[in-house]
């Protein structure tokens, strides 16, 4: 039997990243591909021992029990499907070292790319808030583990409850609870976990242009989206809009400094495409509090076409962008996007 990779080994999987360009778009997808590998090598194993302890901790004999004596089954099995304790040190580990590499490596290429007169490594305040972007996405994944036990703990109830009304035998509970259970649990797919790898990425490169920009006096940056068929219509939206480095960066800080990192969305909030009252299609962001603030009208998306910026009305202005905090990217999951300096706007 193949054994499983090393910490070792993947964590040398993640170091190769050092030879890779971040602000160059195909390295950025290897960077991102040996990321989703690593993170997926060290959560794998755990999560499936997880899975096989919470299965087993639903084997009993369901008709014996009380409603209050079920309850503590699925709470049981609840705890014993996440992995969260297990993994998340190690994973938080590993985005912490790839953070410092990532931004390192993006000032280099920034350095050489724009010809910018900075030093070449980064000071110790960017390196701690790449330490929090760190941190933070860590705890994004705490909570989706979280919410993944809470719907495995109510799959398995709702099996359990409905296989007691029917006046089935522990037998064909357990079955049914193994046959619909035994391959979801909390496993997160190749798909999750390259969403993880590709936002963690991109946030790390972003802000340590931001600040390597900033170090060499420029003011502004543009927003570079990669144009192709697969390009989303958040990120035609943005393509080409000019926002103040400061500003970016005390967007960056402003996060840093929440007392609860899932409150991010009033920072740095992602974009969303949904219906408004009228049942346009439209950009939104979503607040802490709930509400959607709309960002433009998509009159016409350009979805899959090559070099189309697409068409949009009633939309904010750059200004209004830059309030809400919507400027640097990543803007939504997988997002390729990056930012350039504008030349000529060096602050005085």
């Amino acid at each position: 039997m193949t054994q499983p990779p090393s910490d070792e080994h993947l964590y040398a999987l993640v170091l190769v990243s050092k030879a890779l360009d971040p602000n160059s778009n195909a390295d950025f997808v290897k960077i991102v591909l040996k990321l989703q590998q690593a993170t997926r090598g060290l959560t794998g194993p755990a999560e499936a021992d997880a899975l096989r302890s919470a299965l087993s901790t639903l084997d009993v004999d369901w008709r014996s029990m009380d409603k209050g004596a079920r309850a503590k089954v699925y709470a049981a099995a609840k705890a014993a499907v996440n992995p969260v304790d297990r993994v998340l040190p190690k994973i938080e580990n590993k985005l912490v070292v790839s953070a410092a590499e990532i931004g390192q490596s993006a000032r280099k290429s920034a350095r050489a790319s724009f010809k910018l007169k900075i030093e070449p490594n980064l000071s110790a305040v960017n390196s701690r808030v790449l330490e929090h972007v760190a941190t933070s996405q860590a705890l994004f994944i705490r909570n989706e583990y979280g919410r993944r036990s809470a719907k495995f703990s109510q799959q398995a109830r709702d099996i359990v409850e409905a296989g007691l009304a029917k006046g089935a035998r522990r037998k064909v509970i357990v079955e049914e609870l193994q046959a619909k259970l035994g391959d979801a649990g909390v496993d997160k797919s190749k798909a999750y976990w390259n969403m993880i790898a590709a936002t963690f990425a991109n946030r790390a490169r972003t802000y340590s242009n931001l600040a390597s920009y900033a170090d060499a006096g420029i003011a502004a940056f543009i927003y570079r989206s990669v144009m192709d068929e697969r390009t989303s219509v958040i990120c035609r939206f943005m393509n080409g809009r000019r926002f103040p480095v400061a500003a970016a960066l005390e967007a960056y800080a402003a996060t840093a400094r929440l007392k609860d990192p899932t409150d991010v969305v009033d920072t740095q909030p992602w974009l969303s495409e949904g219906k408004n009252d009228k049942g346009d299609r439209i950009l939104y962001f979503r607040s802490s509090d709930g509400s959607r603030s709309q960002v433009a009208v998509v009159d016409d998306g350009a979805d899959g076409q090559l070099d189309a910026k697409g068409k949009f009305s009633s939309a904010m202005s750059n200004a209004d962008l830059q309030d809400a905090g919507v400027m640097s990217p990543p803007l939504h999951g997988l997002c390729r996007s990056t930012i350039m300096p504008e030349y000529g706007t060096r602050r005085r």
